[in-house]
């Protein structure tokens, strides 16, 4: 493709030569294949953070196109049914799958969900939890 694309340009570079106008390069043809759009599939993801004796974990599912929090755990105690609603509904305000940060310490654990878009997209949105004490707090 690479020899093509420049066998092209430089006919067409020899032919504005002969014609008098050297300056004038015509546009190179787009290329064959097309753009890679990401296409989210349905999948079980979970995230494990730990930090000295403590330990945090989120579970999380991506079924027709929506994210279910499954579970959110902080040492031996769970998110109750409640705050795993909560985290559903902020996980539907971002479009598509979600990639999570998850941080801990011993007092608590900090989680980002943030939207999964194609690479190098600097619009993702994101948002923020600070769960402690049994208690969910949501930061934004």
């Amino acid at each position: 493709m690479r020899e093509r694309t420049l066998l092209y340009l430089t006919t067409c570079a020899v032919l504005s030569v002969i014609s008098g106008n050297a300056t004038a390069y015509p546009v190179p043809p787009p290329p064959r294949t097309g753009m890679e759009i990401f296409n989210p599939v349905d999948r079980e993801q979970s995230v494990l953070a730990r930090c000295a004796a403590s330990r945090a974990v989120m579970k999380w599912s991506f079924t027709k196109g929506r994210v279910h929090v499954r579970q959110l755990r902080f040492n031996a105690t769970s998110a109750s049914a409640a705050m795993l609603t909560e985290l559903d509904q902020a996980a539907a305000t971002l479009k598509g799958d979600i990639a999570v940060r998850l941080d801990c310490s011993n007092e608590g654990a900090a989680l980002t969900m943030i939207e999964e878009r194609s690479a190098g997209s600097a619009r993702s949105r994101s948002v923020r939890f600070d769960y402690a004490g049994g208690r969910l707090l949501r930061i934004d």
